[in-house]
């Protein structure tokens, strides 16, 4: 049951503490030149997929009561977002640049505003976040 309370809590209950292993190993300047650095990108990239899935096939489109306040999931998401380089390019890649009426479906067609607002809210802070990456192309973005 996807559209439920107890799913919502569980992608949080999963999400949230491999956000904060991921934040703490990647602010130890010691970490990042060992393998467990890659190991926490790579936790970090799988729960973006985890989150962003659940959030635009699922937490986007149903009730309020059921994914409860937008705002709890969005901080989880640009937590993950403002971790890495890599981070931010694969879900730019993935989930916003990959499937073609994303930005319609939630900016223009969406009827709950708060959704709408939240999505508006990701993309600038994705765009911020990325102005001081050098630019790159789009096959760039598909590795």
């Amino acid at each position: 049951a996807l559209y439920s309370a107890e799913s919502a809590q569980y992608i949080k209950y999963v999400a949230l503490p491999n956000v904060q292993v991921y934040n703490n190993a990647s602010t130890d300047t010691t970490l990042t030149e060992n393998s467990n650095y890659g190991c926490s990108e790579q936790i970090a990239l799988d729960c973006l997929d985890l989150l962003a899935s659940y959030l635009f096939q699922t937490g986007f489109l149903c009730k309020k009561a059921v994914r409860g306040r937008i705002e709890e999931w969005q901080d989880i998401l640009l937590n993950l977002l403002q971790s890495s380089d890599v981070c931010r390019r694969w879900f730019a890649a993935n989930y916003l640049f990959n499937t073609p009426n994303r930005f319609y479906q939630y900016l223009l067609d969406c009827p709950m505003s708060d959704v709408r607002a939240s999505f508006a809210f990701i993309i600038v802070t994705l765009a911020k976040l990325n102005i001081p990456n050098p630019l790159l192309s789009l096959s760039k973005l598909n590795t």
